[in-house]
C-alpha cells in the first residue's frame, strides 16, 4: 500500500467532527421530523441529476476552490470500506 503524502488528520478537526456528530444525533432524537425531512432531501439528491455525478461534483468543487485560491493545488479522493473522502489544498 502506498503511503499518502497528506498529513495525519488534525486532532482539533476530528474533535469538532465528533462533537458535530453528537449534536446532529441529539437534534434528530429531539426532532424526528427533521430527520425525515433531511432523509427526503438526501434521497432527492441521490435520484436527481447528481445521482451519477457525486464524485464529479466533489472534484469540480475542489478544483473551483483551488482556482479561486490563485495557486496550484491537489485533489485527493479516498474510498474506504465505510466512507468516501474528497480533499483539496486550494
Amino acid at each position: 500500500m502506498t503511503r499518502s503524502p497528506w498529513p495525519a488528520a488534525d486532532p482539533e478537526l476530528l474533535r469538532f467532527i465528533e462533537g458535530w456528530k453528537a449534536t446532529v444525533s441529539s437534534t434528530y432524537r429531539e426532532d424526528p421530523l427533521l430527520l425525515e425531512e433531511h432523509a427526503r432531501q438526501e434521497n432527492s439528491f441521490r435520484t436527481s441529476g447528481y445521482s451519477r455525478r457525486q464524485v464529479t461534483e466533489l472534484v469540480q468543487n475542489a478544483a473551483d476552490a483551488i482556482f479561486k485560491s490563485g495557486t496550484t493545488g491537489r485533489i485527493e479522493i479516498r474510498l474506504t470500506d465505510d466512507h468516501l473522502y474528497c480533499a483539496n489544498d486550494g
